[in-house]
């Protein structure tokens, strides 16, 4: 059961059956655990009533109220709600029979030498037992959990899980009960109970998340090694270090550039903490000037690094100022670890007007060696937003050191011929054909809809929505005829009056026409259109201040007959399927478009609950609709709802081709299945 929050028919995932015995307080993980006082029907479908009874101080049943019972062949179903919907306590769970023997249904977990303390790894942060579901568990090789506090980064995590206690039983028991704790550094941030079972000669182990997304640390691979202080405490910045992007603009070798944006807020570095490079470079230990590493106060340390493993070295963190190599210093702790060293830094924001420490590159380059071009952004041929791009000369290939400075925008190439660069586009004469928008290619936009009497009528057209250049999708045109209230889902349906151009590029002026009241033309406009490579496109405007509910139409050239896809046959899909696990069903996966049923079925004229047709909200047809345009299609008056009621109502067009009914079937709201 997911849950008992409304008056319902519930069953346990497993079959199982309510107590029908008195529980003690604190049993089934609750203060006032819940059981029947009955007998359980026998019968497939019989139904009897049972007490269902509250535990509370010095009593079996301190509340009551009845639950029908009904058996079910395999289990038995029972009709009840939430606890507190009867009683006036926050805190009551039905409880549950357990027939399932753990010595005889765990699962083993293969044995993974990262999950013991004495391994460290800093790409720990998605290392977590989220795969597991809640259950019993065996640890390969017969390791029990550790009973050392550990830190982020050992047993492979960020959030460690060792065994603080064993908790001291209140009610008789087989199982041990042992305190799991999970914390960042040690504490124990969040703690919960684990069961155990003896079975036999192995320990099996109730295991769940309850805290952050833990991982469970394994025991010492010898026991008699466990300690409460981690052998690696001595060196541990070289494994608990926070990393620092490596980055060209970041070393000695860049120069800022004049006029550029500086950045004078260091974000990877932003606490006193250990810190090293990404690419394990260190930072520079000589003088270096303005400008470089991307700062105007390029920060650098006088002295020598360690060569030891775990060695410490004090060197002193220079700020470059003016006319001065150190303007501004204080101490910085370096550790060597295994081919880098790691520094305990500051945050250089507070110290410095515009600091920013610096990192050598592994390869030094000639100063000369690199050319600086200015690189320019903005949104009409403006340079809105500016920096360098460092670039070099490898051989015949020019290499450049890009990055996003502005807005995310993307880097322009030469032409392909050189000669060719020029300020003007050589397409701008016929830009519309390549620049403009798309409008999606919908039946129900099309002249052959016809919206239809009650439904819901959508005045505000989402996909104009400011002055520009548009097409359909399926390189369909404006309609040049008259056309009457209701075609294309509108009851003001827009077209235009006048000649489409035939010659590539060539632009024709026509009259966009608003349908009114007994008007073919209540409104209208100049509309341009320019002939494409076998398409139009129209200069159109948003219609939603122009009119009261106006809608552009478009001509339908696709016969649905030859363009339809056929739904793969599925019995969940009629009315006498029922099923409570059908959170996910919904149809999101289809476009709006026709659509065969395979088979031949034709959609469901039974209302339909909940749980029917597989679907928490299935869809059935309520009515045919009287037509009152004449057309091929008939339409289909769609329900959706709940409990059977028509809370949603669309209408779906359908057609005859040949024996085959097709549908067009479209997502009004995201509902779970059609029938």
């Amino acid at each position: 059961m997911n849950g008992i929050f409304t008056e319902e028919w519930y069953k346990f995932s497993g079959n199982e059956d309510v107590l029908t015995k008195p529980p003690k307080q604190r049993q089934c993980g609750s203060a006032s655990p819940i059981w029947f006082d009955g007998q359980y029907p026998t019968s497939y479908a019989e139904v009897l009533t049972v007490t269902a009874c509250m535990v509370g101080n010095d009593t079996d049943c301190e509340h009551s109220w009845n639950v029908s019972v009904m058996h079910c062949g395999e289990y038995n179903v029972a009709y009840y709600g939430s606890p507190q919907s009867h009683t006036n306590t926050g805190c009551g769970r039905y409880c549950m029979e357990y027939t399932n023997g753990p010595c005889s249904n765990y699962s083993v977990i293969d044995y993974d030498f990262t999950r013991h303390p004495d391994y460290y790894d800093d790409t720990y942060n998605h290392n977590c037992d989220y795969q597991w579901s809640e259950g019993w568990f065996y640890f390969e090789g017969g390791y029990n959990l550790s009973t050392t506090p550990a830190k982020s980064g050992q047993c492979g995590s960020y959030n460690p899980i060792w065994i603080n206690e064993t908790i001291e039983q209140t009610v008789e028991t087989d199982l041990v009960y042992f305190r799991a704790c999970e914390g960042y550094s040690g504490k124990c941030d969040y703690t919960w109970s684990i069961p155990t079972m003896k079975c036999g000669s192995r320990n099996i182990m109730y295991l769940r998340q309850k805290g952050m997304c833990g991982r469970y640390c394994l025991e010492a691979r010898n026991s008699s090694e466990v300690s409460t202080t981690p052998s690696y405490v001595w060196d541990e910045p070289c494994h608990w270090h926070n990393v620092i992007t490596s980055k060209f603009d970041r070393s000695a070798n860049y120069t800022l550039q004049s006029g550029e944006y500086e950045n004078c807020y260091d974000m990877e570095i932003y606490m006193e903490e250990w810190y090293k490079f990404s690419g394990d470079e260190s930072l520079p230990t000589y003088p270096l000037k303005s400008g470089q590493c991307g700062s105007s106060s390029p920060i650098w340390l006088d002295g020598t690094y360690p060569t030891t493993y775990g060695e410490i070295f004090s060197l002193t963190a220079c700020v470059v100022g003016n006319d001065t190599e150190c303007g501004n210093s204080w101490n910085v702790s370096v550790m060597h670890c295994d081919g880098y060293n790691v520094a305990h830094l500051k945050s250089a924001y507070y110290m410095t007007d515009c600091g920013r420490y610096c990192m050598e590159t592994i390869e030094q380059t000639v100063e000369t060696d690199l050319v600086y071009l200015r690189a320019c952004e903005g949104y009409s041929g403006k340079c809105d937003y500016t920096w360098s791009i460092p670039t070099m000369k490898c051989g015949s290939r020019n290499i450049m050191y890009l990055r996003q400075k502005g807005m995310c925008g993307r880097y322009c190439l030469e032409a392909r011929n050189s000669s060719e660069v020029s300020t003007t586009p050589s397409y701008v004469w016929d830009e519309p054909c390549h620049w403009h928008n798309v409008i999606t290619s919908k039946f129900d936009r099309s002249a052959n809809y016809t919206l239809q009497s009650g439904e819901y009528e959508n005045c505000y057209d989402m996909e104009i929505y400011m002055e520009e250049w548009y097409k359909f999708s399926g390189d369909e045109s404006l309609p040049t005829y008259p056309l009457k209230s209701g075609q294309c889902g509108s009851s003001s349906p827009i077209w235009l009056d006048g000649t489409y151009p035939t010659t590539y590029g060539e632009i024709s002026s026509l009259t966009a026409c608003v349908v009114g009241n007994d008007t073919e033309c209540g409104n209208s406009w100049n509309v341009s259109v320019m002939h494409c490579d076998g398409y139009n496109v129209a200069h159109l405007k948003s219609a939603y201040y122009m009119t009261d509910c106006g809608r552009y139409c478009m001509e339908y050239t696709n016969d649905p007959c030859s363009n339809y896809s056929v739904i793969d046959y599925d019995f969940t899909r009629h009315p006498d399927y029922y099923d409570d696990t059908y959170n996910h069903n919904c149809d999101y996966q289809w476009s709006e478009g026709w659509f065969y049923f395979e088979g031949g079925y034709n959609l469901s004229t039974t209302p339909a609950k909940s749980g029917q047709c597989g679907s928490y909200n299935p869809i059935w047809i309520n009515e045919t609709i009287e037509q009152t345009v004449e057309t091929d299609l008939v339409y289909l008056r769609a329900c959706e709802g709940y409990s059977g009621k028509c809370d949603y109502t669309w209408s779906i067009p359908t057609m005859k081709c040949g024996s085959k009914i097709l549908c067009i079937l479209d997502r009004k709201e995201c509902v779970d299945d059609i029938v």
